[in-house]
């Protein structure tokens, strides 16, 4: 099973990329987080799950979202693994820009750059307006 040049490998080599900034982002949470808090928890007689579920998740809630959000603004403007991984079937934004840049169809290239920035624009508002309304 070939999968040079399909979606499958975008997606699992923007997931690899990708995962770093998410990790990063909950591993400075956890560290901050308080001991007593579990503790507590497991004094009272919860489960490790049920500590994690109820007191870890919601705690570290806001850094999943900020890597994810981080994840996706860099991942939409992402070119070097888009290239070497794309084939003609396939032809994301940002190599279209590329090409245009290299073709010396600068119009196009402002164009479509345009278009990019907009759309990271209104996803980043979406969620950001999303996530603030669940804090209200």
């Amino acid at each position: 099973m070939r999968q040079t040049g399909t979606c499958t490998i975008l997606i699992i080599s923007f997931m690899i990329r990708g995962i770093l900034y998410v990790y990063r982002s909950v591993a400075a949470s956890l560290t901050q987080l308080n001991p007593s808090l579990k503790e507590a928890s497991i004094i009272a007689g919860a489960s490790w799950f049920y500590t994690f579920r109820k007191v870890s998740v919601p705690l570290i809630l806001p850094a999943i979202i900020r890597g994810s959000i981080l994840t996706l603004t860099t991942l939409l403007q992402e070119l070097s693994t888009t290239i070497l991984l794309y084939s003609g079937k396939i032809c994301t934004v940002p190599v279209q820009i590329y090409g245009a840049v290299s073709d010396g169809r600068l119009g196009e290239a402002s164009a479509l750059s345009v278009v990019l920035l907009v759309v990271v624009v209104i996803k980043e508002y979406g969620t950001l307006c999303d996530f603030f309304k669940s804090k209200l």
